[in-house]
């Protein structure tokens, strides 16, 4: 089943370039303007059916790339456990629209289903302070051509330096996972 999964996402594995800080902002500000507004200010169908589509879209790329971003960032004897609480975190706030949107489901007018989709501007707003804080992933560095700093934060995340045997091999690999992906083309998968 693994190898069945592994290779259906091969052809994907363009996005892992694209999992990054600056991918995640960018994601989330074409949510917040191309997505929420059209849809909590619509007056017909089309609206609606345009808002959920950019809205998505970009909420799957940004479900798509966060654990890898976070995976990449994050202490290597950490990463299964951080990986678990994103996915919870990610059960729970389904959970949490969902009883929203039943909750205003007794409330009368189009505040009955405009209001559930202004609140998801509650975890967008305090996405944007927040990222900007937290270091880019040494993979998207790698794919950029700043390897230097990419080692650096490898070196941070593990508390070591950067001429570290360990440190180095791992960089190692990751250029070799970077450049492997980057000639691989859609037809040789």
């Amino acid at each position: 089943m693994s190898g069945v999964s592994s290779a259906l996402s091969r052809p994907f594995c363009w996005m892992k370039c694209l999992a990054g800080k600056k991918t995640i902002l960018l994601r989330t500000t074409t949510m917040s303007v191309g997505a929420i507004p059209p849809m909590t200010t619509a007056f017909g169908v089309p609206q609606l059916i345009v808002g959920r589509i950019v809205g998505g879209i970009e909420n799957g790329f940004n479900i798509a790339t966060a654990p890898v971003w976070q995976a990449k960032t994050s202490k290597a004897a950490w990463r299964g456990e951080l990986v678990v609480i994103e996915m919870i975190g990610n059960i729970d706030g389904f959970s949490l629209s969902n009883w929203v949107t039943y909750g205003f489901s007794f409330v009368s007018g189009p505040v009955s289903w405009k209001m559930p989709l202004v609140l998801q501007f509650i975890f967008i707003i305090l996405l944007f302070p927040t990222v900007p804080w937290l270091p880019e992933s040494p993979r998207w560095l790698i794919a950029h051509g700043d390897i230097e700093q990419a080692e650096q934060i490898v070196a941070d995340l593990e508390a070591t330096t950067v001429d570290n045997p360990w440190l180095v091999t791992e960089c190692e690999c990751q250029k070799v996972h970077v450049s492997a992906g980057a000639t691989t083309s859609f037809t040789q998968v």
